[in-house]
C-alpha cells in the first residue's frame, strides 16, 4: 500500500514536472515537492469550507469568497509552478491569495471565520518557514507578523462583532468544531506522512551517496598511489595539503603545505599566485574558473617540464571547498614532439630539394655561402648597401626554392642591418641553416661536384643532334634551362601575394653561361621575376576589371650579336606608375619638388639604394634592395641595365633590358 502511495505521489509530481533534471539539487527539489502539495492542500481545504459555509451556514457571500478566491489562487499557484518552476513566487500566490480570501469571509460574515483564520496562517508561516535559506526565514518572520497584525487589527477597525454568529456549544458549534478538528487532524496525517516520506527518501539517497562517495574515495586513492609521473593533491583553504599521491611526496619531498611546493616553482609572480588562490575559496564555479588566468600552467620541477591543473572541489552549496592540484611530467612528450617536428622539417626539406636539380641546389649553397661571407666582410667595412644587396640576393634565392628558415634568418639580419646591430649571430644562424642543407644533401646523395642534365638541354641537344651543344650543356648552364627553372618557383611565391601562377614565355637561342656568370644571372632574376609578380601583375580581381587574363604573363627575349647578348625582360601588369615613383622620390630626399624630370629619369630611380614603393617591409619586399641588387649584380658581370618606357603617361607599361657582354657566355655568336 505504501508503495502504490509513493508511486501515486511521483505520478502528482511528475506531472507538475518537480524532476531531477529541473532541480537536480535535492534541496531545491524537495521545496518544489512541498510547495506543489502545500497548494494542493490549500484548493482542498478551500473546497470543504466552500461547502461547510454553503450546507452548514448556509451564507453564500463566504462560500463564493472560498470558491472564486481561495481555490483560483491555488490552481494559479499550481499552473505558475509548472510553468516556470519558481518555488516562491508559487508559494506566495497561494498563501496571499488565501489571506485575501480569509480576509473576503470575514467581512461577509461579520467576523464569524475567526477559527479558520488562524487556521490559515499557520500554514503561511511554515511554507516560508521551511524554506532552507536565510532570506526563507526571514521571509517567514515578516510575513506571519504582518499576517497576525492584519488580523488584531481588523475587528477594532471595521466593529465587527468576531464571536460566532450560533449558539455556543450548540448542534451547530459542535458540528463545525468536529469538521475542523477533522480538518486538522487529516493535514496533520499527510503533512507527517509527507514529511516521513521524504526522510525515509534522503536516507536512501545518503546512503547511496556515501557508497559512491567510498568507492570514488578508493578509486582516488588507488590513482594517488599509482606508480605515475602525475603528482596530486588536495588542499584546503588554510593550504594544508589534505591528501597527496606518492608522485607528489617523491618530487616535493613530503610538504604538508601547498605554499611550500608553489614557492619551489621560482616563479616572479609568487604572490599573485598565492593571493588568487586564496580568494579562490568560498567562490561559485563560474568566477572560480574567471579568476584561474594568473595560475600558472607549466613550470619546471627537477629539471622537468610539467603541466599544471588546478581543480576546484564544491560543497553543498556549490562553493569552492578545496582545490585539487595535478603536475603531470610532459617532458617526454615534449621531446617526443620536438624530435617529430625535427623529423618533419627534415623530411619537408627533403621533399624540396629532391624536386629540384641536384646542381642547382649545389649551386645555391656555395654562392649563398659566398654573398653570406662578404656581407659579413662588407658590414664590417661599413658598406651597408653592398651588404643589403648580397642579403636580399640570399633571401630571394632562398625563398624561391623554397628554403623557407634559411630566408626568414637573412629577413631578420637584415632588420638588424638596418637597426645597425651586429650581423654575426644571424650570420653564425645562417651558416648553420646552410650546413643543415648541405648535411641533408650529403645524407640523399646531392653533391656539390655532381652535374646534372636538365630536361630542357637533353631535350635540346637531342633535337639537333650537335655533340658541341651536348657537351656545352654538361660543362656549362644554360640560359634557357636557368630561365625556364623559375617554373617550378613562380607557384610558391604566387601563393604568398595571393596571385594566380603566371605564364612564363622564354624566346633564347642557344647560349650557354659560365658557372659563376650563371650563379650571378640567375640572382638577378630572382629579383627581376619577384618584383614583376609582386609590382607589376595585378591580383585576379583587379586584370578581370580590366579584361586581362587573371592569370598574367611574363616574357623573357634574348639576342645574341657581334657586340653581346641582349635580354629583354617585360610582362603584362600595370605598368610603372611614374607619379607614384616621383612622389616616393620627393618623399626620401633623391629629388627635390620642384625638380623637373623627365619620365626616363623618375623611371631610373627604381634603381636608387633603399627605394621602394612598397608601403610595408614584408619577406617578399618592401626594403628596396631588390633593383638596386639587380643593377649591381649585372655591372659585375661588366654589364649595364636600361629601362625602356612604351609611353609618356603616368601609368605606363615598360620593359626592362639587359645588355651582357660576350664574354660570359661560350657561345653567344
Amino acid at each position: 500500500m505504501a508503495t502504490t502511495n509513493s508511486s501515486l505521489l511521483n505520478q502528482v509530481l511528475f506531472s507538475f514536472r518537480v524532476t531531477t533534471e529541473r532541480f537536480p539539487d535535492i534541496r531545491d527539489r524537495s521545496q518544489a515537492a512541498l510547495t506543489v502539495y502545500s497548494c494542493m492542500l490549500y484548493g482542498v481545504c478551500w473546497l470543504m469550507y466552500a461547502v461547510v459555509y454553503l450546507i452548514l451556514f448556509q451564507h453564500a457571500g463566504a462560500s463564493l469568497s472560498c470558491a472564486f478566491l481561495g481555490i483560483p489562487s491555488a490552481i494559479l499557484g499550481l499552473i505558475y509552478f509548472r510553468l516556470f518552476g519558481d518555488t516562491k513566487t508559487s508559494a506566495f500566490i497561494a498563501n496571499f491569495g488565501g489571506a485575501l480570501t480569509v480576509l473576503s469571509i470575514a467581512w461577509v460574515t461579520g467576523g464569524a471565520f475567526s477559527p479558520a483564520l488562524y487556521f490559515t496562517f499557520v500554514p503561511i508561516s511554515v511554507t516560508f518557514l521551511l524554506q532552507t535559506s536565510r532570506a526563507g526565514f526571514v521571509n517567514g518572520a515578516i510575513i506571519g507578523c504582518i499576517a497576525m497584525g492584519v488580523c488584531l487589527l481588523f475587528q477594532p477597525l471595521t466593529a465587527q462583532d468576531w464571536g460566532f454568529k450560533f449558539p455556543m456549544y450548540g448542534v451547530q458549534h459542535r458540528l463545525y468544531n468536529g469538521v475542523l478538528i477533522l480538518g486538522a487532524c487529516i493535514v496533520f496525517s499527510l503533512v507527517c506522512y509527507l514529511f516521513k516520506n521524504k526522510i525515509s527518501q534522503a536516507l536512501t539517497e545518503s546512503n547511496e551517496a556515501r557508497e559512491q562517495i567510498e568507492i570514488i574515495n578508493r578509486n582516488i586513492r588507488g590513482i594517488l598511489d599509482a606508480d605515475t609521473e602525475v603528482a596530486q593533491a588536495i588542499f584546503d583553504d588554510q593550504f594544508r595539503i589534505v591528501i597527496s599521491s606518492a608522485y607528489f611526496d617523491r618530487i616535493f619531498r613530503g610538504q604538508s603545505s601547498m605554499l611550500h611546493v608553489i614557492q619551489s616553482f621560482q616563479m616572479s609572480r609568487e604572490a599573485i599566485v598565492v593571493d588568487v588562490l586564496k580568494m579562490s575559496f568560498g567562490l561559485d564555479l563560474l568566477s572560480f574558473e574567471v579568476n584561474m588566468g594568473p595560475l600558472p600552467n607549466q613550470v619546471l620541477i627537477m629539471g622537468q617540464t610539467h603541466k599544471l591543473d588546478w581543480r576546484p572541489v564544491l560543497d553543498r552549496n556549490g562553493q569552492v571547498q578545496k582545490i585539487v592540484f595535478t603536475a603531470s611530467n610532459i617532458e617526454a612528450l615534449l621531446q617526443a614532439q620536438k624530435r617529430a617536428s625535427e623529423m618533419e622539417k627534415k623530411a619537408s626539406i627533403v621533399l624540396k630539394i629532391v624536386e629540384l636539380r641536384a646542381d642547382k641546389v649545389s649551386r645555391f649553397l656555395i654562392r649563398a655561402k659566398e654573398l653570406i661571407l662578404q656581407a659579413e666582410s662588407l658590414e664590417k667595412a661599413g658598406d651597408k648597401r653592398l651588404a643589403y644587396i648580397n642579403l636580399h640576393t640570399v633571401k630571394g634565392s632562398a625563398r624561391t626554392l623554397g628554403f623557407d628558415q634559411l630566408a626568414g634568418t637573412i629577413h631578420r639580419a637584415e632588420q638588424h642591418l638596418n637597426e645597425g646591430v651586429s650581423l654575426g649571430p644571424d650570420m653564425a644562424q645562417a651558416r648553420r641553416d646552410l650546413q643543415e642543407l648541405q648535411t641533408i644533401c650529403d645524407e640523399i646523395g646531392f653533391s656539390e661536384n655532381m652535374v646534372t642534365i636538365s630536361r630542357q638541354d637533353a631535350e635540346l641537344a637531342l633535337s639537333r643532334q650537335s655533340e658541341r651543344d651536348f657537351m656545352l650543356g654538361m660543362v656549362a648552364v644554360s640560359l634557357e634551362g636557368l630561365l625556364l627553372s623559375f617554373t617550378s618557383d613562380l607557384p610558391r611565391l604566387a601563393r604568398e601575394l595571393n596571385k594566380q601562377i603566371p605564364e612564363l614565355e622564354v624566346d633564347t637561342p642557344a647560349l650557354y653561361l659560365n658557372r659563376s656568370s650563371s650563379d650571378a644571372l640567375q640572382g638577378v632574376f630572382v629579383h627581376v621575376f619577384r618584383n614583376a609578380l609582386d609590382h607589376g601583375i595585378e591580383v585576379p580581381e583587379e586584370r578581370l576589371k580590366s579584361g586581362k587574363n587573371p592569370q598574367g604573363r611574363i616574357s623573357v627575349k634574348a639576342v645574341a650579336d657581334d657586340t653581346g647578348v641582349t635580354i629583354r625582360v617585360r610582362d603584362d601588369g600595370q605598368g610603372l606608375n611614374l607619379g607614384r615613383i616621383r612622389s616616393r622620390g620627393i618623399e626620401l630626399g633623391i629629388i627635390r619638388a620642384e625638380e623637373v624630370l623627365a619620365g626616363q629619369a623618375i623611371a631610373e630611380l627604381i634603381f636608387q639604394p633603399s627605394f621602394s614603393t612598397a608601403r610595408a617591409v614584408t619577406m617578399v619586399s618592401g626594403r628596396g634592395v631588390g633593383m638596386d641588387a639587380v643593377r649591381s649584380n649585372v655591372e659585375t658581370l661588366r654589364g649595364r641595365v636600361e629601362i625602356e618606357l612604351d609611353s609618356t603617361a603616368e601609368l605606363t607599361p615598360w620593359t626592362l633590358v639587359f645588355h651582357l657582354p660576350r664574354s660570359i657566355f661560350y657561345n653567344p655568336g
